[in-house]
């Protein structure tokens, strides 16, 4: 894929230490799955992943996205000193990784501070659907028409994160069956799931639905698509935490504040409730609630960290690094 071997690489690259260029191996081999097929799939990330650990020079061109902020290449290329180790099977290596990213990562402590109390005090007002994108089902690249198989990422995440506890908890109180509390909604692409869950929820004689998302992308997006069914009102909360929390579309004539405005735009999670009050919503009302995961109730860096976290300790379980 280059002109330059490995250890070209290597001697290239200013001193970096083993941990953070394992680091740097691991997202750049995620970002690069992510970026290749769309969407975070678990698998072709612990595919490139084997190789950037074990055989850099063995990485396919295709397979390394880069983009602008980011050198990829380097990281992946670069040689890492794994210390006393065995290789595994690239098979077997791919499972444990993909097991390591999801059941295997401490999603509660990726939680945003106040996440499941804000959880708590919606679901007195309405049912609400934790709608997610990510690593679940699998996918196949347009390309090659591969298939990479899911890992049912989002689901697991929200699990081990204690949201089905929560979840519990809240149908025993009000004698409620668990789906009608909380249910996670996740695919590879969330946005035509917004149909159903409106017809859910008109089934239920929702009239008001309330959309919490940290990207003002997507609440546009699944405003457009919510228009379709003309019983429900979709109401919008910008929850501002993350790396979006102050992009608005480019050459708007808007300004960011007046962005936060039409779009209910709260600085944390804990505030949503504070917002709901300011709009006047009474808990006898019929409100239903479409919530995302990432970014709304958990942190990515949080979630970089753990993940990168449990797949050094795993490796260090396995023998396969001694970093």
């Amino acid at each position: 894929m280059s002109e330059k071997n490995p250890l070209e690489w290597q001697l290239d690259e200013k001193e970096i230490n083993n941990d953070e260029l394992f680091k740097e191996k691991l997202f750049s081999a995620w970002g690069s799955a992510r970026d290749q097929l769309g969407v975070p799939n678990n698998y072709h990330f612990a595919e490139i992943l084997y190789d950037a650990l074990y055989n850099p020079g063995k990485i396919k061109e295709e397979d390394v996205m880069d983009r602008p902020g980011f050198d990829r290449k380097k990281y992946l290329m670069n040689i890492i000193d794994l210390g006393e180790h065995i290789i595994p099977n690239k098979e077997e290596f791919i499972l444990v990784i993909k097991r390591a990213m999801t059941s295997g990562t401490k999603s509660n402590e990726c939680l945003y501070d106040g996440a499941k109390d804000a959880l708590r005090e919606m679901a007195e007002y309405g049912p609400i659907k934790i709608w997610t994108r990510g690593d679940v089902y699998g996918i196949s690249d347009k390309k090659s028409g591969k298939f990479y198989p899911g890992s049912k990422e989002q689901i697991k995440k929200s699990a081990v994160a204690g949201i089905g506890d929560l979840r519990r908890e809240i149908a025993e109180k009000k004698g409620l069956s668990r789906k009608e509390v909380v249910e996670v909604v996740a695919s590879e692409d969330k946005l035509p799931s917004i149909p159903s869950i409106l017809e859910e929820y008109e089934e239920k004689g929702i009239t008001k639905v309330f959309l919490l998302d940290d990207q003002l992308g997507n609440i546009q997006k699944a405003i457009k698509e919510g228009k379709k069914n003309e019983n429900i009102e979709i109401i919008p909360i910008w929850v501002r935490q993350g790396i979006a929390k102050n992009k608005i579309p480019k050459n708007s004539e808007k300004t960011l504040e007046e962005f936060i405005v039409k779009y209910n735009g709260v600085d944390s999670i804990k505030n949503v409730v504070e917002k709901l009050e300011s709009l006047g919503v009474s808990r006898e009302e019929k409100v239903g609630f479409i919530c995302d995961y990432d970014e709304v109730l958990a942190s990515d860096e949080k979630r970089k960290e753990a993940q990168s976290d449990a797949v050094k300790s795993i490796l260090k379980e396995k023998g396969w690094a001694s970093i």
